[in-house]
């Protein structure tokens, strides 16, 4: 009288779950997705290195402006 419903179960296979050619897709996706993430790394540490050596000119520009102010 006061049992719980159980819970609905669902036979559900994807439409292409046996293909091969889908699992090859997945690792290829998968080995390209890697292969662009290495680049992007690289390139986000080039461009911070940049970024701090040009911070640095900089700074040291802004340091010989100011003693050649205060030095007059």
């Amino acid at each position: 009288m006061f049992a719980k419903p159980k819970n609905k179960k669902f036979q559900y296979q994807p439409r292409f779950s046996g293909d091969t050619l889908n699992e090859a897709k997945d690792k290829n996706f998968v080995s390209k997705w890697k292969q662009e993430q290495t680049k992007n790394k690289s390139f986000k540490t080039a461009l911070s290195v940049k970024m701090l050596l040009l911070l640095l000119i900089l700074v040291v520009a802004g340091m010989y402006y100011l003693d050649s102010i205060v030095n007059k």
